[in-house]
């Protein structure tokens, strides 16, 4: 937790904070306003990080590009 390195603020806190931010649920007990710039900023991308979604960033990052995700229908097509 590198917030509560640089914030002079009580581990529980924080890390209700963090959790909050993560799960972009919206409660507070009153730290964002106390926060340093820096703090703040990594707060924002707690924040952006629980919005987009764990699976979302795993499934980014794990995807094949080179690879064919799909394949062409055969078949007769028979009119009349």
């Amino acid at each position: 937790m590198i917030l509560c390195i640089t914030e002079n603020d009580d581990f529980l806190t924080i890390l209700f904070e963090t959790t909050s931010a993560f799960g972009t649920i919206g409660m507070s007990m009153g730290l964002t306003s106390h926060l340093t710039t820096f703090g703040k900023i990594l707060l924002s991308l707690v924040m952006f990080a629980g919005r987009v979604g764990p699976l979302i960033v795993a499934f980014a990052l794990s995807w094949d590009r080179k690879k064919k995700h799909f394949r062409s229908s055969e078949g007769k097509i028979i009119i009349g």
